[in-house]
């Protein structure tokens, strides 16, 4: 039951090392067991609802995303679906890790954009693992 609640696996699907973390916090005390009302659906119901509230704006799913096209420094669309699909927009969220999203960026699109993001890459300390 915890392991459900806590992050919406099974038994057979929590991980032992995540459980382990979370149970240690959950014994100690005056900690409570929250959850959204309506589930975590309601968490990703709401950020929908507050993009498409805007004229114009919306959340695509499902759509695998080959490359973010940059024009003047800037990120104005997606080239998605095996390049079937441009999606021009205002603004471009990526939800990838950092080394997904520069993959993602092409190295003709813009050199200082590249450059920018291979600086930063290269400040990050990586580690093995994480929770």
């Amino acid at each position: 039951m915890i392991c459900f609640l806590l992050q919406g696996a099974t038994t057979d699907e929590a991980p032992t090392t995540l459980m382990a973390y979370m149970l240690s916090d959950f014994y100690r005390p005056n900690v409570a067991l929250d959850f959204p009302k309506g589930g975590t659906k309601s968490i990703v119901d709401a950020l929908v609802k507050g993009i498409e509230k805007h004229d114009g704006c919306g959340v695509r799913l499902n759509t695998h995303v080959d490359e973010i096209i940059v024009e003047d420094g800037r990120a104005t669309g997606v080239l998605a679906n095996g390049g079937n699909v441009i999606i021009k927009a205002k603004h471009v969220i990526s939800n990838a890790d950092v080394w997904t999203t520069r993959k993602l960026i092409s190295n003709t699109g813009d050199p200082k954009l590249t450059r920018e993001f291979d600086d930063r890459l290269d400040k990050i300390e990586h580690c093995d693992s994480f929770l």
